[in-house]
């Protein structure tokens, strides 16, 4: 994603604050009011998993991410025509189904000899889309099986797709329908729109783009937590009453640490701002959340000469390159382990709807543990119905803290809290939760 169109989704979410403000309405709501059941394996990694290298993949166990998106690029796969060469991916699918994860394959971009002049331009000219069907139906058929889901395109609506929408609405349809027919298991996933383009989506559903995915994928870059969870229930909201009623992947989304973006964050607020965004998109009705990404290019001593617009491509990371943790990757670890496949019961939380400035997430987890992810914009507390004893994983390191009571102060960074045992939801007044404030 360039930087000229994540600045453009900066200016998009300014203006949603200035809206807001305007109608006297608030960024740091509930995104849900009902019940989720967040789906198992449900937070991912883009461009995880290259090195094939143990400790690659003894962190993404220590995060807790599930699925790993990564290009299988055309240009790679045939870059002579009619001659394929999987020696860049097969090693890599069969590591990851040994460590337990998930692939999703970005299927994606043109090849120099589809074109007259011999030079890519990120587009497909219609008379050359039995060629990019050949290298569909051939990646598909080699992968079926091992390739858990497919993704068609990345921001056709950014940089990376010069034709016209109507010729990616119908490649799009195309494609769907050769992956559906190649392999009736994989999932299809398509959009991957970035922010919230209105005129592609009504676009592409009204000509059926969408008829034979699972899922639209989309990428809600912004400056906040609450303004990325605020943008995606509203693109959600804005396709559905297109007439779409499938399931919607955030296939990107992520903060820089370093160089020149509209939102880069420090590394101090690195791990708050992770914690809240997969908190909210966890209880948003989304279906995946995709964080982008696993690595930084640049170890910390380097990243000091990086000082471009550019360079914040670099450290959109949760790690270094050596695979040593971020502060993020710490809040990474705890939510997902607090949210992945649990059920997220806002109905535990007494005065839910009054107190906007006190976020408190229950969740139930797989366990029958309850997890919490809360924090607050003013000094807070929440009050448990009886004393509570559990563990209080960091955000911001490794390690965790013990905890026992009734009482739990709040602040601006996030806190997350697993109980040692199995609640008892059939009696509610043992695990509701009173906030108030101090």
């Amino acid at each position: 994603m360039s930087f000229f169109h994540r600045a453009a989704s900066f200016l998009r979410a300014i203006l949603l604050i200035v809206s807001c403000s305007l109608a006297g309405c608030t960024l740091f709501g509930l995104p849900s009011q009902s019940g989720v059941q967040i789906p198992s394996g449900f937070f991912g990694v883009t461009h995880a998993g290259y090195s094939r290298s143990t400790n690659e993949y003894a962190l993404l166990g220590m995060l807790g991410a599930k699925m790993s998106r990564i290009d299988f690029s055309w240009n790679v796969v045939e870059a002579q025509e009619g001659i394929f060469d999987w020696s860049q991916y097969d090693a890599f699918v069969t590591t990851a189904i040994s460590h337990g994860v998930d692939i999703l394959a970005i299927l994606d971009y043109d090849v120099p000899w589809i074109h007259p002049d011999g030079q890519s331009n990120n587009s497909v000219p219609p008379g050359r889309m039995p060629d990019w069907l050949n290298y569909v139906s051939n990646v598909v058929s080699h992968y079926r099986g091992k390739v858990k889901a497919y993704e068609i395109w990345n921001e056709p609506n950014g940089t990376f797709w010069n034709g016209s929408l109507d010729d990616f609405a119908a490649l799009t349809r195309k494609t769907a329908a050769l992956i559906r027919s190649t392999d009736p298991a994989a999932i299809i996933v398509a959009g991957a729109f970035l922010g919230n383009p209105r005129s592609w989506a009504r676009s592409m559903v009204a000509k059926g783009s969408f008829d034979n995915v699972d899922a639209i994928s989309f990428h809600p870059y912004s400056g906040s937590p609450e303004t990325v969870a605020r943008m995606s229930v509203q693109f959600m909201d804005d396709v559905r009453t297109m007439g779409y009623a499938g399931k919607f992947w955030i296939t990107e989304v992520g903060f820089a640490t370093s160089g020149i973006y509209p939102w880069t964050v420090t590394n101090s607020e690195f791990p708050l701002v992770v914690a809240k965004s997969l908190t909210l998109l966890s209880v948003s009705g989304v279906a995946r959340v995709v964080w982008y990404t696993l690595l930084d290019k640049f170890l910390p001593s380097e990243v000091q000469r990086q000082t471009t617009v550019h360079s914040a491509e670099d450290n959109f990371g949760l790690a270094y390159p050596d695979y040593a943790p971020k502060n993020g990757a710490f809040a990474y670890h705890a939510v997902s382990m607090v949210a992945d496949g649990s059920a997220y019961e806002p109905a535990l939380v007494e005065n839910g709807s009054r107190l906007i400035y006190v976020q408190v997430y229950p969740f139930i987890m797989v366990d029958g543990r309850l997890g919490i992810v809360a924090w607050s914009t003013l000094p807070a507390h929440i009050e448990f119905s009886e004393t509570i004893s559990g563990t209080m994983p960091s955000i911001n390191g490794p390690g965790q803290d013990a905890f026992s009571g009734k009482t739990l102060a709040l602040s601006g960074t996030p806190i997350v809290l697993v109980t040692n045992g199995v609640v008892d939801t059939s009696t509610a007044q043992h695990i509701r939760i009173h906030k108030s404030v101090f």
